[in-house]
């Protein structure tokens, strides 16, 4: 009956995994590349075989883009937008693209423990706590390759009214998101306060519209000031045996070598 070319094949997952990078035990749930990117291919009718596409994209995408490669409807209430246009663009897939207006996508995670879990089979390394919540962006476009979370405390703060950490990297020169920039002068105040306007934005938008107008994010300047000698880490809660389990010990002014 002809199915094999009447039917789409896609393959993605739903997170990525850290092995150890940034001295953490291995799981999911930071905002690093290696927790939030995935893999996706997609074979079907009107796929051009080994294209690959630069925009961003994400799973909240994937319901409207299904729903569109099936000839449905999609719902207005969807926060995702399809991108089924992209894939099946064909020779005219320059003009689609140009049309695809998103250059940043938003990444959270509210913390599923209040207390520090701990896993006895990674060096005693904590997985996660309430402070482990956070909102960031990812800016992707031709001139800016950014990295932007604030941290909070679920059980304390839920509507991140009182940020406890930023983490800010520029994945153009620090791919390993190995310096938090937030605290060492290179990036101005404007900019900062900036990029937390735009993620405040995208944490409260709804629906079909969120992400798809275009607004520009220039390469940030270098700030005036000077890098502190002494930077902030971002820790865990203490546990009741006083013992401190640092998230990420690559905050202080050392780095360590994950390649």
């Amino acid at each position: 009956y002809d199915a094999m070319d009447r039917t789409f094949f896609l393959y993605t997952s739903d997170h990525g995994f850290n092995m150890g990078q940034h001295t953490l035990a291995a799981d999911k749930r930071e905002p690093y590349e290696t927790d939030i990117r995935i893999p996706f291919f997609i074979k079907g009718p009107g796929v051009t075989e080994g294209r690959e596409l630069p925009q961003v994209t994400g799973m909240v995408d994937l319901p409207p883009t299904i729903m569109a490669l099936a000839g449905l409807p999609v719902a207005e209430r969807w926060d995702g937008k399809s991108f089924a246009g992209l894939v099946t663009a064909g020779d005219s897939a320059d003009g689609v693209s140009a049309a695809w207006a998103r250059q940043e996508y938003l990444v959270a995670y509210m913390a599923c423990s209040q207390e520090p879990k701990i896993s006895p089979n990674d060096g005693g390394h904590a997985k996660d706590a309430g402070n482990n919540t956070f909102i960031g962006l990812r800016i992707i476009n031709e001139t800016s390759n950014l990295a932007y979370y604030e941290f909070t405390d679920a059980y304390k703060d839920w509507n991140f009214e009182k940020v406890q950490f930023y983490e800010l990297y520029n994945l153009a020169n620090d791919p390993h998101q190995l310096h938090n920039q937030y605290y060492r002068g290179s990036f101005s105040p404007g900019v900062k306060q900036e990029l937390h306007e735009r993620l405040r934005t995208a944490w409260a938008c709804q629906g079909s519209g969120c992400g798809t107008t275009a607004r520009a994010f220039n390469e940030p300047r270098a700030a005036s000031t000077p890098e502190p000698q002494q930077l902030p880490r971002r820790q865990l809660l203490l546990d009741t045996t006083k013992a401190l389990h640092v998230v990420n010990a690559r905050f202080a002014s050392v780095t360590y070598d994950i390649g």
